[in-house]
C-alpha cells in the first residue's frame, strides 16, 4: 500500500509503485494525452508528462491530433490578434522559467500565411510528422517520439532537412525508415487514426495538450501539476 507517495524521492515511489503492481497486482494509473506537434505549449510540458509516467508507472496513452489550423482553418484565422501576441510574449517566459530552450519555429510545421492566417489545403510537414507520430504511438515510443521532435520544431532552424528526424526517432528508440515504410503502406489507417483521435478528444477540450485522467480533463502545460496532484490521491486510494 503505497498512501505517503510525497514523502518518498521519485525513484524510491517509482520502485514501490512497481513492487506493489507486480506484487498484489494493483491497477497503473493511466493518463491519456491529445496532443499536437505543433503546439509551443506541448513541447513546454511534454518532459514533464513523461517524467510523470515514469515516476509513477503510469500507462500514457498518446492520442496525436492534428493543430487546430489544420483542424478548423476558419476558426484560427478569426482568432483575436491579442492570441498571438500573447502566445509570443508568454512561451519564450515559460520556457525561460522552466529552463527550456525555445526559438520560433522555422519551417512552421503548418503551411499557412503569418499574416493573412490563411491556412493553405496542401500540409505535407505536419502531415507526415502527425502520421509518424501514430505509428511511433504503435511501435510503443509516442511519447519519446513526440518529445523529441518537438525539441527540434522548436530549436533548430531547418528541422525538416537533413538527419534532423532521422536522430530524433533514434533519441526516441526507432527507425525513421521503418516508421515512413509503416505510414506508406497504409497512410488512411493513420488518418483514420488521427480523426477518431480528434473526435474523442472532443469529450473533453478542443486545445492541447489535454490530459485525461480519471474522468477527468486537464487542459495546458500549467495544469501538469494538478494532474500530478490527482494521480497522487489515486494511488492513495487504490494502492
Amino acid at each position: 500500500h503505497v498512501a505517503e507517495t510525497t514523502s518518498l524521492t521519485p525513484r524510491q515511489t517509482q520502485l514501490m509503485l512497481k513492487l506493489s503492481q507486480r506484487v498484489f497486482g494493483t491497477a497503473k494509473p493511466k493518463v491519456t494525452l491529445y496532443a499536437a506537434f505543433r503546439s509551443p505549449y506541448v513541447y513546454l510540458g511534454s518532459e514533464r508528462i513523461l517524467a510523470l509516467k515514469e515516476k509513477y508507472n503510469a500507462e500514457l496513452d498518446l492520442r496525436v491530433v492534428y493543430p487546430i489550423p489544420v483542424r478548423d482553418p476558419t476558426r484560427f484565422k478569426n482568432m483575436s490578434p491579442l492570441f498571438m501576441k500573447y502566445l509570443l510574449c508568454d512561451v519564450p517566459r515559460e520556457a525561460e522559467r522552466l529552463g527550456l530552450p525555445w526559438s520560433i519555429c522555422n519551417p512552421d510545421p503548418v503551411n499557412m500565411n503569418p499574416q493573412t492566417r490563411d491556412v493553405y489545403p496542401d500540409q505535407p510537414l505536419i502531415t507526415r510528422i502527425t502520421r509518424l507520430g501514430v505509428a511511433a504511438t504503435e511501435a510503443g515510443k509516442g511519447m519519446e517520439f513526440l518529445t523529441a521532435m518537438l525539441k527540434i520544431i522548436w530549436n533548430v532552424p531547418g528541422w525538416d532537412q537533413g538527419d534532423h528526424i532521422a536522430n530524433a526517432a533514434k533519441q526516441a528508440g526507432l527507425n525513421l525508415e521503418d516508421l515512413e515504410a509503416a505510414v506508406s503502406a497504409n497512410a488512411e489507417k493513420y488518418e483514420a487514426i488521427i480523426a477518431e483521435n480528434q473526435k474523442t478528444q472532443l469529450d473533453w477540450h478542443w486545445g492541447v495538450p489535454c490530459m485525461v485522467f480519471d474522468g477527468e480533463p486537464f487542459w495546458g502545460q500549467d495544469r501538469i501539476a494538478a494532474l500530478e496532484y490527482r494521480i497522487q490521491k489515486w494511488i492513495a486510494k487504490n494502492q
